[in-house]
């Protein structure tokens, strides 16, 4: 009797490609068209390439730039966050208050502005995690609630930092021209420049940037993985948060005021500057290997017997890996072996199986015993298993 065998199922590879195909060819498109515009506007006027100019749009591009990589995160997960620019307008508040009115050191009055950002953060991430509030409801009240504390905190007045020049220096300075003679780029533009990096970085390399990536793919798969989605929205929208912040202190900085009406729109700017995120969102989710960060969603087909592994349990003692599944030496889970034309799902959540029988395997008289609806214990191996 010939025993059927596990093999993992091909990926539709050829499909793959094609997005994949496509997703380089409009990266091409819009750097192109980037290309375009810049020739343009310089053929325009011949003052546009000048240093200055463009150090110019690059100061004028960092707040919008910064609150773009918090709602990144945000986009990534499905979510949307409508109050980044207010909340950016409540930090820069506080930290005025705390530099000017309270009159404690700028490195304090900073922190305090982070922390305001990330507050707001972790509220909006509680209602909608904790409290199921829709993402648009829950960031639009927060819209109105960091709007009016804002105003409640200023007085109603702009905070300026004239007292604290220095704070005002640090943002507009540049340690790059000190070291550089002539390359006098604002220290603003290099904490843009930073941040970016250090999101990229987390999206790309670490734990936090792949469940981002896989709550947005699919969040039902994530949470039946084992993986607690409703802590990690939370701190997914308290990184969108902490950018806020950091955009509130750098705008603060800039202006060398905080002015608590400033911030309504910041959020169509920021929202506009990342709409890409849900195409890299899927290049991602395609370049996995399964449909969630630790691969349980596998189908595998049953063939014939010269495809079966010398032990197709895997050896024993042979180590996890990683998710808490045994496998073979060549990385296939480990599995009771089913018949020739059963689809065995293994869930997300460890430990659980799913079979999904498409057929029945009829055996011949002799091969098993006696036929019985139920499986009943055969073969070589004790775990083996017919459908008679």
């Amino acid at each position: 009797m010939t025993e059927p065998v596990a093999q993992t199922e091909p990926r539709p590879a050829a499909a793959k490609r094609t997005f994949l195909q496509l997703g380089a060819m409009q990266r091409l498109l819009a750097f192109g068209a980037l290309i375009v515009l810049f020739v343009g506007f310089s053929l325009a006027s011949p003052n546009f390439l000048q240093f200055d100019n463009v150090v110019g749009i690059l100061l004028a591009t960092t707040v919008n730039g910064v609150l773009a990589l918090g709602v990144t995160f945000v986009i990534i997960t499905g979510g949307i966050d409508l109050s980044i620019g207010t909340v950016m307008t409540l930090s820069a508040v506080m930290t005025g208050v705390f530099i000017t009115d309270w009159h404690l050191p700028v490195l304090l009055g900073t922190l305090a502005g982070l922390v305001t950002g990330t507050l707001a953060g972790i509220v909006n991430g509680i209602l909608i995690a904790k409290l199921k509030i829709p993402p648009f409801i829950a960031t639009l009240g927060m819209l109105n609630v960091a709007r009016g504390l804002a105003l409640v905190f200023s007085g109603l007045r702009p905070i300026y930092f004239n007292d604290t020049p220095v704070f005002n220096q640090v943002a507009m300075g540049s340690v790059l021209g000190s070291i550089v003679p002539g390359f006098e780029v604002p220290n603003l533009v290099l904490v843009l420049f930073g941040a970016a990096i250090v999101a990229g970085l987390v999206l790309s390399k670490t734990v936090f940037g792949r469940y981002t990536f896989a709550l947005g793919s699919n969040e039902e798969a994530t949470r039946l993985s084992g993986v607690d989605v409703d802590a990690w929205k939370i701190g997914v929208y308290a990184v969108g948060g902490l950018f806020a912040g950091l955009a509130g202190v750098l705008i603060g900085a800039r202006l060398n005021s905080a002015q608590p009406s400033l911030g309504l729109g910041y959020e169509l700017d920021a929202i506009a500057a990342r709409d890409r995120s849900r195409r890299d969102r899927r290049h991602l989710a395609l370049g996995r290997r399964g449909d969630h960060p630790r691969h349980g969603d596998r189908r595998v087909h049953h063939q014939h017997p010269h495809q079966r592994p010398a032990d197709p349990l895997g050896a024993p003692g042979v180590a996890n890996g990683g998710d808490g599944r045994h496998r073979h030496p060549g990385g296939l889970p480990r599995h009771h072996p089913a018949p020739a034309t059963d689809l065995v799902r293994i869930s997300p959540r460890r430990g659980r199986r799913h079979k999904e029988v498409h057929s029945i395997y009829n055996a011949s008289p002799g091969s098993c015993g006696i036929a019985s609806p139920a499986p009943v214990a055969c073969g070589d191996h004790p775990l083996e298993t017919r459908f008679q």
